[in-house]
């Protein structure tokens, strides 16, 4: 997987898309003044809008050229090469996250993933990261048996699949509260990204924003992106205490 992001670094922007700012502005509240580590954090853009408010902020990822393309754009960043599946920190974080992070991680080591999360997370602590979703029957097929074929891209590395009901079970059986939720829609934004490719993306993000007032059983459903929470002790409504 690091080989991967190795060659392809430049993808990841240091800027949080519209998307991911609907994610991190929660995150950004609860981080104020509390231990947080970002996992998978590409080019550090979720780091550089955590840091100003936490109290300590440290960045992994497995990647060494995505960990030296951070290092230009936020130098003051704390930013660790690291694999997680073997990792150990030395220390414990109140706030766990990370965007298209969980979903890089192949089923058979979804235990290794959850032992570090374990490890590192404080006790009052949870996780929250922004994935991709395998709960979209008509997204599941676009990405089981067209991307990557018949000159649809792929963006990611082989060893990602959009965040599936196996490996969502295994989390929900380590985690006392586990909990799947569509604050941001996207489905439009990726049609644009995958199969048009042409023209200004601005109208189908508008088209985004239009669904993101769907109710959230439907955006569940249908949305490309999913937010994950996890808490051995802290229900989601009192990690972020507004908005959810």
């Amino acid at each position: 997987m690091d080989a991967y992001w190795d060659r392809h670094a430049g993808r990841s922007s240091p800027e949080l898309d519209p998307a991911q700012l609907i994610f991190a502005a929660p995150l950004r509240r609860a981080a104020a003044g509390r231990r947080v580590l970002d996992c998978g954090a590409g080019a550090g853009s979720l780091s550089a809008c955590l840091a100003p408010v936490a109290r300590r902020l440290l960045a992994v990822d497995a990647s060494p050229a995505m960990a030296a393309r951070a290092r230009t754009f936020f130098p003051d960043i704390d930013y660790r090469q690291a694999d997680v599946l073997t990792a150990d920190l030395g220390e414990q974080f109140d706030i766990i996250c990370g965007i298209a992070f969980l979903h890089e991680i192949p089923h058979p080591q979804t235990p290794s993933v959850i032992a570090f999360l374990d490890r590192h997370l404080a006790p009052g602590g949870f996780c929250w990261f922004q994935e991709n979703s395998f709960f979209n029957p008509m997204a599941r097929f676009l990405r089981t048996h067209v991307v990557g074929r018949y000159g649809v891209p792929q963006y990611g590395s082989a060893h990602e699949t959009p965040f599936d009901p196996e490996r969502w079970a295994l989390y929900r059986a380590a985690f006392r509260h586990a909990e799947r939720s569509a604050e941001a829609f996207v489905v439009w934004e990726r049609v644009w990204t995958y199969f048009i490719r042409r023209g200004p993306d601005a109208p189908w993000r508008s088209l985004d924003a239009l669904c993101s007032h769907l109710p959230d059983a439907v955006k569940l459903r249908t949305s490309y992106i999913q937010h994950i929470y996890l808490s051995r002790d802290v229900p989601k409504r009192e990690a972020f205490e507004v908005l959810f």
